[in-house]
């Protein structure tokens, strides 16, 4: 069975693969939310890319790319750190 976009990761697939197989990262921002639109289009084009561009030799191995974004605070709280 091929895995689809929900398709629950097992820990082994994390815990059993070497480091040099994955990617990790994170970063926390500051953003003013009138260019939340904006910020979605960017992540989607750079999925769409990263697709066309991955895709476009044989496959041998399934991977799964995961892009979230979302806010850590209230709409009135000011919080002006970005941490890389």
């Amino acid at each position: 069975m091929m895995p689809t976009a929900n398709t629950p990761v097992p820990k082994e697939a994390l815990n059993h693969r070497d480091i040099e197989e994955r990617y990790f990262s994170s970063m926390t921002m500051t953003i003013d939310p009138r260019k939340l639109q904006e910020a979605k289009e960017m992540l989607k084009n750079f999925r769409d890319q990263f697709c066309i561009t991955m895709e476009d030799q044989p496959k041998k191995e399934v991977y799964r790319l995961v892009l979230q974004f979302f806010p850590l605070t209230h709409p009135d709280s000011e919080d002006s750190q970005c941490t890389h």
